[in-house]
C-alpha cells in the first residue's frame, strides 16, 4: 500500500520574472561590444582604413581669389566620399537588429493586421454600396 510519508514534498515553483526594457537594453548592448571574429583577424582593416582615410580627404578642385563671390562658390572644399554616407554607416552600426524568431513575429502580425484591415475595408465598401444604392438608385 502507498504511504503518504513515503512520498517526498515538492519543492515550490521558482517563478522568473519577465526582463524589463533596461535589462533587455543592456543585454543586447553587451552582445554589440564583443567584437565580431573578422575584427579580431586586423587583415581585413587595412584596405578599409586606407578608404576610410581617402573618403575624409578634402580636396580643393579650383583654387581661385576667396574675396569674390564666383571664388568662394567655387573654392569650397571637396569630399571624395560624402560625409553622409561615413555617418550612416556609424548609425548603421549602433542599431540593434531584431533575431530571426523577432522577425517572424512581427511578419506574422503585419500579415494578421493587413487582413483584418482588408476585411474591414472591404466591408465598409459593401455597407455603402447597398446604402448608395437603396438611396440614390
Amino acid at each position: 500500500m502507498w504511504n503518504m510519508a513515503d512520498k517526498e514534498p515538492k519543492k515550490p515553483r521558482i517563478r522568473k520574472s519577465p526582463e524589463t526594457v533596461r535589462e533587455r537594453a543592456e543585454k543586447s548592448e553587451t552582445k554589440r561590444n564583443k567584437t565580431p571574429r573578422l575584427k579580431k583577424l586586423g587583415v581585413v582593416k587595412k584596405p578599409f582604413k586606407k578608404a576610410a582615410a581617402l573618403g575624409k580627404k578634402e580636396y580643393h578642385p579650383i583654387k581661385l581669389n576667396k574675396e569674390t563671390k564666383t571664388g568662394k562658390i567655387l573654392s569650397k572644399r571637396v569630399r571624395l566620399f560624402p560625409r553622409y554616407f561615413s555617418e550612416s554607416w556609424k548609425e548603421l552600426k549602433q542599431v540593434s537588429w531584431p533575431t530571426r524568431k523577432e522577425v517572424a513575429k512581427l511578419t506574422f502580425a503585419v500579415f494578421i493586421f493587413a487582413a483584418v484591415f482588408a476585411a474591414f475595408v472591404r466591408a465598409a465598401d459593401f455597407v455603402f454600396e447597398e446604402i448608395i444604392k437603396k438611396v440614390v438608385l
